[in-house]
C-alpha cells in the first residue's frame, strides 16, 4: 500500500551539468513509501526514474529500499516525515551509485545524480494535497 508518492519535477536538477551533451539527463523522477498488510516491522521506499544518455538510450530505473523498524509501524508513523523525507535520504546514496555503476558498466555515459533536498520536495508535494 503505498501512501505517498512524490513526483519530482526533472527541474529539480535543472543547476546540475549531467555532461557536455545537453541531450542526456533525468527526464522523470519518483519517490514513494510502501508498507505491507502483513508485515508490521518492514516498509519500502522506492525510487523510479528515468535517464536519457547521450546516445539516445532509455534507461529505467526502480530501486527498492527495504527498511525494518524495531517498534511497530503504527499510522502515526506512516504518515510521518521520516518515512518520506529522512527514509529517502538514507537510501538515495545507494541509487547514485547503482545508477552510476550501471551505467558504466552497460557501456553508457556516466551520469552522477546530484543531492536532492528530500524535505522541500516534501513539503511542496503536501502544500499541493492541501490545495
Amino acid at each position: 500500500m503505498t501512501l505517498l508518492e512524490i513526483h519530482a519535477s526533472p527541474s529539480i536538477f535543472s543547476d546540475f551539468a549531467n555532461s557536455k551533451d545537453s541531450e542526456s539527463g533525468i527526464e522523470e523522477f519518483s519517490v514513494s513509501s510502501a508498507f505491507s498488510d502483513n508485515d508490521i516491522h518492514h516498509y519500502q521506499v522506492e525510487f523510479r526514474l528515468k535517464i536519457v544518455s547521450s546516445d539516445s538510450a532509455l534507461v529505467n530505473f526502480k530501486y527498492l529500499a527495504n527498511f525494518l523498524r524495531e517498534e511497530m509501524i503504527d499510522d502515526d508513523f506512516k504518515k510521518s516525515p521520516f518515512v518520506y523525507v529522512n527514509s529517502p535520504a538514507i537510501a538515495y546514496p545507494y541509487l547514485r551509485a547503482s545508477v552510476s555503476s550501471v551505467l558504466i558498466n552497460s557501456g553508457l555515459e556516466n551520469i552522477i545524480l546530484p543531492t536532492i533536498n528530500f524535505q522541500a520536495m516534501y513539503n511542496e508535494e503536501v502544500k499541493a494535497d492541501l490545495e
